[in-house]
């Protein structure tokens, strides 16, 4: 049995890291440091990222720093138009994440089938993926 855990990012990337405590879901997302670096989230928090400016080739470097940090329960990936249906297939990578945020990226229906493959994936953001049809939200 493993008793080490990993609660630190190691990023590249100029990320915004927030977090909040486990114990309270509904409690605001407070800063908790901005990247790259490294960043220890503590024991009794939870941990959300957020990034700007991504395309497809760059969210596979981000998706394989973040794939094993536990306590990293949400994705910000908002406004990355240049992320699509090829940047995305990676996200199932993030088997810890249940809320994710790609509201105005570049999704069609054939984007959708990697979300889908996300199973901790509990709340989802949508919003402004104006070609997606009503099918694929089905």
């Amino acid at each position: 049995m493993n008793l080490h855990t990993n609660r630190r990012i190691e990023t590249s990337y100029p990320i915004e890291i927030l977090i909040k405590p486990i114990s309270e879901p509904d409690a605001d997302w407070k800063k908790l440091g901005d990247g790259p670096g490294y960043f220890d989230i503590p024991d009794n928090m939870v941990a959300e990222i957020g990034i700007r400016n991504l395309n497809d080739e760059t969210i596979k470097g981000l998706i394989e720093e973040i794939q094993d940090v536990e306590g990293l329960v949400s994705l910000n990936l908002s406004e990355n138009r240049n992320v699509g249906n090829k940047g995305l297939r990676f996200l199932p990578m993030l088997s810890q994440i249940s809320h994710l945020n790609i509201s105005a990226c570049c999704l069609n229906d054939y984007g959708i089938d990697p979300i889908i493959k996300m199973g901790n994936l509990r709340a989802l953001d949508l919003s402004y993926c104006t070609r997606l049809t009503d099918q694929s939200i089905k």
